[in-house]
């Protein structure tokens, strides 16, 4: 069983969550930084979790440009966790990018709020994200 977590930190906020998860879940799994893709071999996995910023709501573009590039992997079940500095966002507008890739999410996505544009993390991720992951 393989767990691919994928990020897209600018300034860290994404791969302390994406760090976070691989502490804490009992798989093997690699941190992938979208930037990054063609540079690190992907491996079939069983669950694929994308720790995105948000833009306007919704993923920001980056999330596409990888979803094309995997589309034909085995990527297993999607998970999706959010970071930015506003609380709503658009899960229709989620589902639509990973619908157009034939990607469905196990359960809707989680917004991890990073504090003004660069952070830090607010101080209750954790628990927030080890819920998400016990569901």
């Amino acid at each position: 069983m393989h767990t691919n977590i994928f990020h897209k930190s600018k300034n860290g906020n994404g791969l302390e969550v994406a760090n976070f998860i691989k502490e804490s879940i009992e798989k093997d799994s690699d941190i992938i930084h979208m930037k990054n893709l063609e540079e690190q071999p992907l491996k079939d996995a069983d669950c694929s979790i994308f720790i995105c910023p948000t833009y306007m709501g919704s993923a920001n573009w980056g999330l596409k440009k990888v979803l094309k590039k995997i589309q034909n992997h085995k990527n297993g079940d999607i998970y999706v966790i959010l970071t930015g500095s506003e609380k709503k966002f658009n899960i229709d507008a989620i589902n639509k990018i990973f619908g157009k890739f034939n990607m469905k999410l196990v359960k809707n996505p989680i917004k991890v709020l990073i504090k003004g544009t660069k952070g830090p993390i607010e101080s209750d991720y954790k628990t927030q994200v080890e819920d998400f992951l016990k569901k």
